[in-house]
């Protein structure tokens, strides 16, 4: 996991209750007092699910969870409670909550609530990364491929510019070796340009 769990809750028994769950399920966990401190702590930090209680002093979970989503539309929630409450239930789902867990409730039962949405979650950011990674080598290949035909766009520019020119135009590298011959040089000096250019050491490379 890249980030811990955080715990929402007002009762300090329950919060160090399901901490120690989580620990035991092998996840980090961070703790919140109430709502608003929950909204605070998941602007600062970097969760991979929230685990509140509904009925809390303060800001309630459902608040909560609506103002975590508008932060973090992607952010995974589960809302706990301790009560039936049909109006509330679908209240939370509305503004993004994606599961219930009824109070109390076991090891097994919140491993079953958050265990599948850590790995999907996990995945989606995988895709993303995945999809990121892709689109830099797209674009990376589309600079080079501009490149090359903007270098072929000035050779040819400058070839053209060589065999424009009304006198003959010869030009080496520091040893010497041809490096360019345009039409007015091989003219006047009876020698072709594929003659005259060659890679290093070929029997056609020659020097002026």
């Amino acid at each position: 996991m890249s980030g811990p769990i955080l715990i929402v809750d007002d009762d300090k028994t329950t919060r160090a209750q399901v901490e120690k769950m989580f620990a035991e399920l092998g996840h980090e966990c961070d703790t919140a007092v109430d709502g608003s401190d929950g909204i605070e702590r998941f602007r600062m930090g970097n969760y991979e699910l929230v685990l509140s209680a509904v009925e809390m002093s303060g800001l309630e979970g459902v608040e909560m969870c609506r103002h975590i989503r508008e932060i973090d539309p992607t952010a995974v929630i589960v809302l706990m409670t301790a009560l039936e409450d049909q109006d509330t239930a679908v209240r939370a789902l509305k503004v993004g909550a994606q599961d219930f867990l009824r109070k109390p409730f076991s090891i097994e039962q919140l491993a079953e609530a958050i265990d599948g949405r850590l790995v999907r979650k996990q995945q989606r950011r995988r895709q993303q990364q995945l999809g990121t990674v892709m689109k830099r080598r797209d674009e990376l290949q589309q600079l080079v491929s501009d490149q090359r035909r903007s270098l072929q766009q000035t050779e040819d520019y400058v070839k053209l510019m060589l065999d424009a020119a009304p006198y003959a135009i010869i030009s080496t590298d520091s040893s010497g070796n041809v490096l360019t011959v345009n039409g007015v040089a091989e003219k006047l000096y009876g020698v072709a340009a594929a003659d005259a250019l060659g890679p290093a050491g070929s029997p056609s490379h020659h020097k002026i």
